[in-house]
């Protein structure tokens, strides 16, 4: 598959954000004066690096490691918004002031390719056990010219829950599964049985806060020429941003409290962007087989 052109501006200088005409983020002088966070932490999973899993306890299979959290199904929480231009470097300063400092916001660059099965299974009750199967690949950002698979990393979501209503985020089972040793991780998808569908890129940026809630700001690109991210293109002309706040997975009874964690962070960014739970129809994890 062929290689994109990785070059994405750096996130913060200073109390500015860098300007880059190549969908960077706009200047501004203002810095904002975000509201006190707790800073508990309670234990859980190992930490998950952008789109890397580091520090994780795993055990590894035949070259597929899956992240041993704790037992039973893990659970991601979230919450997403929009950010416009004008309020992005705003939105990009109180992300650093609330993780750290500049220096904790890590730009990020990935291509994502969705998978069906090879051979839809027959109309009937055992076609909705048919998944959809992401391959999430992260680049290496630092040299565009000849840019360097970082990870391969298998996402599978399962169905989010149908009311958000009495926790006020989106709650979705998911399992990762980093490929390890496997030169071509696109023909390792393909003897699982799976074709390629769909494929997007996202460009931006992520930081930690708290050790258990990432926060990433980004832009999606959709491809013109499939699976080939050279020639990618703004999915949205209008220049917008979306922030996507999300728990590391944990157990079912760890989701009321990583909920609330994102919750006080919904009124923390209440002034810059508005963080809603988005309708579960559109995380659901159905095959878009053609009728």
């Amino acid at each position: 598959m062929a290689t994109p052109n990785t070059s994405i501006p750096g996130p913060v200088a200073g109390n500015n954000v860098n300007t880059n005409n190549g969908g960077g983020v706009p200047e501004s002088s203002t810095t904002p004066r975000p509201p006190a966070l707790p800073t508990t932490t309670t234990p859980g999973p190992p930490m998950v690096s952008g789109s890397t899993l580091s520090n994780a306890s795993a055990s590894s299979i035949h070259g597929v490691s899956e992240i041993a959290s704790g037992a039973g199904t893990q659970y991601e929480s979230s919450l997403f918004g929009i950010a416009n231009n004008e309020n992005c470097p705003l939105v990009m300063t109180l992300i650093a002031s609330m993780c750290g400092g500049k220096e904790k916001i890590n730009p990020i660059i990935y291509h994502e390719i969705y998978y069906v099965p090879c051979v839809e299974t027959p109309t009937g009750p055992l076609r909705k056990d048919d998944i959809v199967l992401r391959l999430r690949s992260e680049l290496d950002v630092e040299d565009p010219e000849m840019p360097k698979h970082l990870s391969h990393t298998m996402v599978v979501y399962g169905q989010p829950e149908p009311r958000t209503s009495s926790r006020g985020v989106n709650v979705r089972p998911v399992t990762y599964s980093r490929l390890h040793n496997i030169d071509d991780a696109y023909t390792f998808i393909r003897l699982l049985g799976y074709r390629p569908y769909s494929d997007f890129v996202h460009k931006g940026y992520w930081s930690m806060y708290n050790q258990r809630i990432k926060i990433s700001v980004y832009r999606v690109f959709k491809t013109q020429t499939p699976g080939d991210v050279r020639t990618i293109e703004p999915a949205d002309l209008s220049g917008a941003w979306i922030v996507h706040v999300s728990s590391l997975s944990s157990n079912q009874d760890g989701v009321n409290h990583m909920a609330e964690q994102l919750k006080q962070i919904k009124r923390v960014f209440q002034q810059l962007v508005t963080l809603n739970a988005i309708d579960h129809i559109h995380l659901q994890n159905k095959i878009p087989y053609s009728q």
